[in-house]
């Protein structure tokens, strides 16, 4: 097909879709990808890759003429059979064998993380806008996450330019594998020579769409084939249980423990708090995936020895201290990535976490977030669901909530007769907000006590000095606050005619910010957005020798699950302003729709943020 026709043919794709505008060159383009899967009976593996990449863009040349090949050197192997550069003229450049080179995965994870993950480095030669690169690779896996069990979940996101992907998948029928596909052609083929069941699936997407910032995993909603041993995801929570249970046994160093951490508290909802109060504190979080440790945790024993562990860890020890208390308590499979569904068949996907479900108050609580109040999780930890391994049960963590997710601040000014501004800020937290607040207080200490007070001023174009003075992160069972004190450089020129907006201070100024923060133009894909509520409560107090003269007009908004109100009082030459912004989703995932909701009400904030009061 020539190139006009092939934009013709793109062009009415794009139309139908109802997506022109988002459509961008991509710097690289997938011209063919082959991928063959050979399954044993055992459900190890070996697949035949073969890759054709077009370099769109000479900044793709510059930064990645490379590919990057993880694997786990504790179960699969990858051999590099060839590999070159394909030139504008046609000509093929080799990779050689000092351009190959295997290395550990650099972890991505703040945290201290033990794995036998390698990664093989191709470097490719010559590689200029308009060449391509050509790899074909052998990946064998010889040893199975579980025992003659698998899981193979492939999908295309709409960022991607694929003209051609080709996936053949071939099993013995002795394996029985489930299957589940969606928006992609093909499925079960003639059967093999030894009777060897066959499927062949295809897909092309001949242009690229630019992700959005926001935008849910593209596996909830883009195309996919799915294979795997598992039936539906209780099926795999089911194998992970067996892994659990056997290193959850109360030794007499845990039944010590348990004892002593809970010594004089009597109400089992209690002795779980504390529990959980004393995990997250003392147990260090460190990541094991090495051999067996990849799925099943340490022994419960052994965690409270060394005083470290990952989530399985955690979670283990934590349901094994409250088994010692009789208190009962499943582990709850969950993904803190950004996809809100299970797959129809189980597998490892979206699962990338472990935390504990505590079903007598249907409370689910994370001790390796460090510091989260007890019942309080993160906001990658809310409205997703979960697999409750010992209860072979679907779950859901609770929804985001007005009441549960809030910042309230209490701000006091007063303006100098030289202009410069003295306050005073108090600010209170709840839910996610109270979370992400401990932690950012966590290293509030040394240079970083003075650097925090000046890049927050910058963040509202101010200038000055000041101090915070937060509550101990470290204590869960007392709500978290931050005081503030603070001298601001003048925002106007006082004493004279002039108009001024109202200084943040030390004070969170959330409202302020959302205020700041330009929505984006489109929404095609399903996006990630909130329920909260915010409120600012200030008073600003002008020296004797300044009248106000004006303030600005109370505003009040209320549409489509966003409530906003503002008011502004002017006594004693003090102006009180209230502003409070409640944000009401009836789930985490939002549309277009909303999304041109929130542009509508998002003038309405800018102009009163932007209102003024004059002075003279």
């Amino acid at each position: 097909m020539n190139k006009t026709n092939f934009s013709l043919l793109t062009l009415a794709l794009l139309t139908s879709l109802g997506v022109m505008a988002r459509v961008i060159e991509p710097s690289f383009t997938i011209e063919s990808a082959i991928h063959t899967y050979k399954i044993n009976a055992d459900a190890t593996y070996e697949l035949t890759e073969e890759v054709i990449t077009r370099i769109n863009t000479q900044q793709t040349a510059n930064d990645a003429p490379d590919d990057q090949l993880p694997f786990n050197a504790g179960k699969e192997s990858i051999k590099v059979v060839e590999a070159y550069t394909i030139l504008p003229t046609g000509e093929h450049i080799p990779v050689t064998k000092n351009n190959i080179h295997t290395r550990n995965e650099e972890s991505s994870s703040s945290h201290s993380t033990i794995n036998d993950d390698k990664v093989i480095d191709v470097i490719y030669p010559q590689v200029t806008a308009g060449s391509k690169t050509y790899i074909k690779t052998i990946t064998k896996v010889h040893k199975a996450t579980f025992k003659n069990q698998l899981s193979l979940l492939m999908s295309f996101a709409p960022s991607r330019d694929y003209r051609y992907i080709e996936y053949n998948i071939e099993f013995p029928k002795s394996l029985k594998l489930f299957v589940d596909s969606r928006d992609v052609k093909g499925g079960k083929i003639a059967e093999g020579k030894n009777g060897q069941q066959r499927y062949q699936y295809t897909y092309t997407h001949p242009f690229s769409l630019s992700a959005e910032p926001t935008q849910i995993d593209t596996v909830d909603f883009s195309p996919y084939f799915h294979f795997s041993t598992y039936e539906n995801p209780l099926a795999f929570g089911r194998e992970i249980e067996k892994a659990l249970q056997s290193k959850s046994n109360v030794s007499k160093e845990i039944q010590m423990m348990a004892d002593k951490i809970t010594a004089g508290i009597t109400d089992d909802y209690e002795q779980a708090k504390a529990l959980y109060n004393w995990v997250s504190k003392e147990i260090r979080y460190v990541g094991d995936f090495m051999g067996e440790n990849d799925y099943a945790p340490h022994e419960a024993s052994y965690v409270l020895h060394k005083r470290f562990g990952d989530c399985k860890d955690h979670n283990n020890l934590l349901i094994t201290l409250l088994k010692a208390k009789n208190i009962q308590a499943s582990s709850a499979l969950i993904g803190i990535g950004d996809s809100f569904k299970l797959t129809k068949l189980g597998g490892s996907y979206p699962f990338d976490h472990i935390i504990t479900y505590l079903p007598k108050w249907d409370l689910y609580v994370d001790s390796t977030i460090g510091l989260a109040p007890f019942g309080q999780l993160t906001n990658l930890e809310l409205d997703k669901p979960t697999v409750l391994t010992a209860l072979d049960k679907i779950g859901h963590t609770k929804k985001f909530n007005l009441a549960a997710e809030q910042i309230i601040d209490d701000t006091r000014m007063q303006i100098q007769v030289d202009g410069t501004i003295k306050g005073t800020s108090e600010t209170h937290f709840k839910g996610t907000k109270e979370i992400t607040a401990r932690n950012t207080f966590s290293g509030f200490e040394g240079e970083e006590k003075q650097k925090m007070v000046t890049e927050h001023l910058a963040r509202y174009r101010e200038s000055g000095t000041g101090t915070y003075a937060p509550s101990d992160v470290y204590d869960l069972n007392k709500p978290f606050t931050v005081s503030g004190t603070f001298t601001l450089d003048p925002i106007s020129n006082i004493p004279g005619n002039g108009a001024i907006t109202l200084p943040i201070g030390l004070s969170k100024g959330a409202i302020t910010y959302k205020g700041e923060v330009r929505p984006e133009e489109t929404a095609e894909f399903p996006f990630i957005c909130q329920t909260y509520f915010l409120e600012e409560n200030s008073k600003l107090a002008f020296p004797s020798n300044v009248k106000v003269t004006k303030i600005p007009a109370s505003v009040s908004y209320a549409a489509n699950g966003v409530h906003y109100q503002s008011q502004y009082t002017l006594k004693d030459n003090t102006v009180t302003a209230k502003r409070s912004l409640g944000v009401d989703r009836p789930s985490v995932i939002c549309n277009s729709n909303d999304l041109e909701n929130w542009k509508v009400f998002h003038k309405v904030l800018k102009h009163d943020l932007r209102s003024q009061i004059i002075y003279e």
